[in-house]
C-alpha cells in the first residue's frame, strides 16, 4: 500500500504476525543495484562502496539502539536486506550564485521537483532470519534539502538522507514490533 507522509512511498506489513518476538536484527550487506535505468551505474566503485558503508553503518547505529545486533540467522532474528536503487549527487559548484538561482528556479519549474540537489531511492525486506518468511517492506525515494548552498560533499544530500532512513527505519520497526523505548526520528 501507500505510505502515509511519514512513511516510505510503499510499505508492506504481515498481518497477524507477533513481531513483539523479534528481539534482534542482522543486516545483510547492501545491494547496489546497477540496472540500465540507474544512475548508480555511472558513479565509481569506490563511492558506490562508500555509500553502501555509509547506509549501513547509519542502519547499524540506529537498529543497535533497540536490538542486539548478530551476524548469523537465528530464532527472534530479524533480517534486513536493503538495495540502494538510484542516487543522485548534489551539484557542488555553482559558479555564480545568483545565476544558480535562476537556473533552480527555471529547472524546477520544468521538472516539477527540486534541481541540484543530491536525491536516493532504496528498497527494504524485513524477513524472519530462520524462516525466511517476509515480515514487512518498503520502497522509499527521497530529495536532498533544495537549500543554495556550497555543499561539503556531492554525496552531502544523499548522506543526509541515508540518516533520515536509518532514524526512520529504527523507530518504524522498533514501533512496529511492539517495543516499548521508541524514540521518534528529529524531524
Amino acid at each position: 500500500r501507500k505510505g502515509d507522509p511519514d512513511q516510505a512511498l510503499y510499505i508492506y506489513r504481515k498481518p497477524k504476525v507477533d513481531f513483539s518476538v523479534y528481539d534482534k536484527a542482522l543486516i545483510d550487506p547492501l545491494i547496489i543495484w546497477r540496472e540500465r535505468s540507474s544512475r548508480l551505474k555511472k558513479i565509481s566503485n569506490h563511492d558506490a562502496q562508500m555509500l553502501a558503508g555509509s547506509l549501513y553503518n547509519s542502519l547499524y547505529k540506529k537498529l543497535s539502539e533497540y536490538y542486539q545486533m548478530v551476524t548469523n540467522p537465528g530464532k527472534n532474528v530479524m533480517r534486513l536486506t536493503v538495495a540502494l536503487i538510484d542516487i543522485k549527487e548534489t551539484s557542488v559548484s555553482f559558479g555564480a550564485m545568483p545565476s544558480a538561482l535562476v537556473t533552480k528556479k527555471l529547472s524546477e519549474t520544468l521538472m516539477d521537483k527540486p534541481a541540484l540537489v543530491g536525491e536516493a531511492s532504496v528498497e527494504l525486506k524485513v524477513t524472519d532470519a530462520a524462516t525466511g518468511e517476509i515480515l514487512a517492506a518498503a520502497v522509499d525515494r527521497r530529495l536532498g534539502s533544495g537549500k543554495i548552498q556550497k555543499a561539503e560533499s556531492p554525496w552531502e544530500d544523499v548522506n543526509n538522507i541515508f540518516n533520515y532512513w536509518a532514524n526512520m527505519i529504527g523507530y518504524r520497526l522498533c514501533f512496529e514490533f511492539g517495543r516499548k523505548n521508541c524514540a521518534p526520528p528529529q524531524k
